[in-house]
Formats: structure tokens, C-alpha cells, sequence
């Protein structure tokens, strides 16, 4: 489409270039009294043709050199900075599955005096020999 434009306009602006020059030569030669000049008589309608054949010329050479644009607006992804975030965010931990472990106990240890009265105090059927007790149940449970 372009080059096309391009080419009727040289087209035109040949053509007044060419009715410019034919203007100039339609007029006659002059002779002063010493003798002949040798130039051609110039008259207004040359200057006006080369000032449209400079327009026509200027018009071309700008479409000539236009951008072309294909497509619609360009996108550019957002600019990634190279120094690191002032802020320092520690990674989340992992989830890690508890480990069993035995609960701690605390207190005496079995077969000792303080354990004896210990026992003794909170159940009424606790035998000292052998460090059980009857429960409500009806069951024999060591005591702990």
C-alpha cells in the first residue's frame, strides 16, 4: 500500500518537474547591447513548480521513511530489579508429625517407704506386700 502511494506521488512530482522545465524554456533568450548572455529567461511559474516539486519531494521522502506498524500495542513484561528485598521473610517451617513419647512421671519410686504411704493414703484396700489395690471394679490393679 505503501510503496504504491510512494510511487504516484514520484509520478506527480515528475510530472511538474517536467511543466516546470518546459516553462522555462517556452521563454525567449535575451541579448543585452554587449551580446549574448546565454542563459534562459526564469519566470515566476519555475519558482512556483519547484517549490511544489520540494513539497512533493518532502511528502514522498517522509512516507518513505515512516515506521511501520504491525499489529497492535506491544506488552512488555515488568522489569525484574537485581538487588535482593530489604526485608527478610523466613521460610515457613515444615510440618513435622509429633513424636510419641512416654509421658514422664514424676513422684516415687515403687517399693520405697514414701510410695508405701503414699498408696496407702489414697486407697483404702492397697496391699503394702505386693503393691496393688482393688478396684471398684472388682479387678487387682497395681498401684502408680
Amino acid at each position: 500500500m505503501r510503496v504504491k502511494a510512494a510511487f504516484l506521488a514520484s509520478i506527480a512530482s515528475a510530472g511538474l518537474m517536467l511543466t516546470a522545465i518546459q516553462d522555462a524554456e517556452a521563454g525567449g533568450r535575451h541579448h543585452n547591447y554587449r551580446g549574448y548572455h546565454g542563459g534562459f529567461y526564469v519566470g515566476n511559474g519555475a519558482a512556483v513548480a519547484g517549490v511544489i516539486g520540494l513539497a512533493a519531494g518532502a511528502i514522498v521522502g517522509s512516507a518513505l521513511a515512516a515506521p511501520r506498524y504491525y499489529g497492535g500495542p506491544v506488552y512488555y513484561a515488568p522489569r525484574r530489579y537485581a538487588y535482593p528485598s530489604r526485608v527478610y521473610v523466613a521460610p515457613r517451617p515444615r510440618y513435622r508429625a509429633p513424636v510419641y513419647a512416654p509421658p514422664v512421671r514424676y513422684g516415687a519410686a515403687p517399693f520405697t517407704p514414701e510410695w508405701i504411704a503414699y498408696c496407702a493414703r489414697k486407697y483404702k484396700s492397697f496391699n503394702p506386700r505386693t503393691g496393688t489395690y482393688l478396684a471398684y471394679s472388682g479387678k487387682v490393679r497395681m498401684c502408680r
